[in-house]
């Protein structure tokens, strides 16, 4: 199979296209001159270069392939209309351009959970249930989902909602390892539950949903079996790091300042921080779950990596490369 993957050298991207490689495909990988490709170095991909956000770059990467995995998307943006027009205008033109093939390729779209939102109690959302995101990355991934409930009936089409990924080459959970090296635990007041799924499960699932025919036309959450606490999350964090930690309750409130300030200082220097105020907004809701049932039923997927271990992996990762 020849395999399309945009975003391949992301963090997600970057272990999709490994388990593609491994499973005997080849890799196209769209992805722009300019990004950083050192976790694709000396994989044996084809580069197409370009932008989801560029029609004619879409049309380029999709010509020949069997299957399109549209990964790329953007997580942190100075402005609102930003998340929309790669998020929602890029999957706009690479569905566009898959159904423009003579036979149109297996498409597999990657959204969050961020589309549906947090729950508002520790009760998970099923893929039934009506979108409410917080956040404008959150409605833009909404959006992204009904611009791919409009090629439905054009394309072999499959979305895929992950909640919080985790696992190697993730900088977003480097700062909890950090914090946890330098002795502190810090939990935002109340207890919080989350759904987590370790990078190479969602890259199995991706697969799996993309060569079976019963998945067309549906959508799947991919997770752990349990949600987590996050104070059980920060102690299991704490024993991969080998440290005794402090528990520190931070209050939801000065969570809110520190990012509306830290977006401020972005905004004024012209450069996306991934921690603002709408990030902030994100980690104060309660609880950040889903019932990832489906998949497991219809398509007997199961995550293979352990919270523990796999939290152990990544800290070994981190002290490997020198992140930690």
């Amino acid at each position: 199979m020849r395999s399309l993957v945009t975003g391949a050298n992301g963090f997600l991207g970057s272990h999709l296209v490994e388990t593609l490689l491994a499973a005997g495909d080849d890799v196209r990988c769209l992805t722009r001159r300019s990004s950083d490709r050192r976790w694709l170095d000396g994989l044996p991909v084809e580069y197409a270069w370009g932008d989801v956000t560029d029609p004619d770059s879409s049309q380029a990467a999709t010509r020949g392939v069997d299957r399109v995995f549209h990964l790329a998307g953007l997580t942190k943006a100075l402005h609102p209309r930003q998340f929309f027009a790669v998020n929602a205008g890029g999957t706009a033109n690479v569905l566009v351009a898959a159904a423009d093939r003579t036979s149109p390729p297996r498409v597999v779209v990657v959204s969050s959970l961020a589309a549906i939102g947090p729950a508002p109690s520790d009760q998970p959302p099923t893929e039934e249930t009506p979108g409410r995101p917080i956040t404008p990355y959150g409605e833009s991934k909404l959006a992204a989902e009904k611009v791919a409930a409009q090629y439905r009936d054009r394309l072999p089409l499959t979305i895929v909602r992950p909640p919080t990924i985790y696992g190697r080459r993730d900088p977003e959970t480097l700062p909890f390892y950090r914090l946890a090296k330098w002795g502190l635990r810090v939990v935002v007041g109340g207890d919080r539950r989350l759904s987590l799924v370790e990078a190479t499960d969602v890259a199995r699932a991706l697969l799996l949903v993309a060569n079976a025919p019963s998945a067309i036309g549906r959508t799947y959450f991919v997770a752990n079996h349990e949600p987590v606490s996050l104070d059980r999350l920060l102690v299991l964090i704490a024993l991969a790091v080998g440290t005794r930690t402090v528990r520190l309750p931070v209050p939801a409130g000065l969570i809110v300042a520190a990012g509306a300030l830290n977006g401020q200082i972005a905004r004024a220097r012209g450069r996306p921080h991934m921690f603002d105020r709408d990030k902030a907004r994100d980690i104060v809701a309660r609880h950040w779950v889903c019932d990832a049932r489906r998949i497991q039923q219809e398509l007997d997927f199961a995550p293979m990596v352990p919270l523990a271990e796999g939290i152990c992996r990544v800290a070994e990762w981190y002290r490997q490369v020198g992140w930690l």
